[in-house]
């Protein structure tokens, strides 16, 4: 139902600072009739996400390709941007290996309009993009309490906003921060 949307992302991102994040995860889209399904990261396949249709409910299948929260959110909200917005596309087609999500492969200057409305439906619904340019305009360090502070404000967990800035930011992909990413 796609009336429930804003629910549903408001419970998982909710999900996201408490223990049993997969399994809290499944339960709350499979209240919403959306099957989400994770496996192990296959050997030499880079695969993190994709969304499909079975019967009548969406299907969201994702790797633990990196076990990390930023990327699981990431992952997960680009698949459910693929079941909110391209519904006709993958509810009609068949999966084929050229709907199976790499996300290192696409960046936010991906050519396939597809993939460039989920990045931009995950980024949005993780971290709104008008408080998020507000965060960037008001911080040249980005310290780990600027960043547990806007995190806080804007009700997502910390690594979120760590992944985003690493991705967003090359110099700060190695910097370390002292923000837990693990997924409990």
């Amino acid at each position: 139902d796609k009336k429930k949307q804003n629910i549903i992302i408001e419970k998982l991102r909710e999900v996201f600072f408490g223990e049993n994040v997969i399994a809290n995860c499944i339960k709350v889209l499979s209240e919403a009739g959306i099957k989400l399904i994770i496996q192990e990261k296959p050997d030499q396949s880079p695969v993190d996400g994709v969304a499909f249709w079975q019967d009548d409910n969406p299907v969201i299948g994702m790797t633990k390709r990196y076990n990390r929260l930023d990327n699981f959110a990431f992952t997960l909200f680009h698949e459910l941007g693929h079941v909110f917005l391209h519904e006709d596309e993958i509810r009609y087609k068949k999966p084929s290996i050229d709907r199976v999500d790499n996300l290192d492969d696409y960046s936010f200057i991906s050519k396939d309009e597809e993939e460039i409305e989920a990045n931009n439906f995950a980024s949005n619904n993780l971290i709104p993009q008008a408080e998020w340019d507000k965060f960037n305009s008001e911080n040249y360090s980005f310290s780990d309490r600027a960043i547990k502070g806007f995190a806080k404000k804007i009700h997502i967990h910390p690594a979120i906003v760590v992944g985003r800035l690493r991705f967003e930011n090359p110099i700060l992909y190695r910097r370390r921060f002292k923000v837990a990413n693990d997924i409990i």
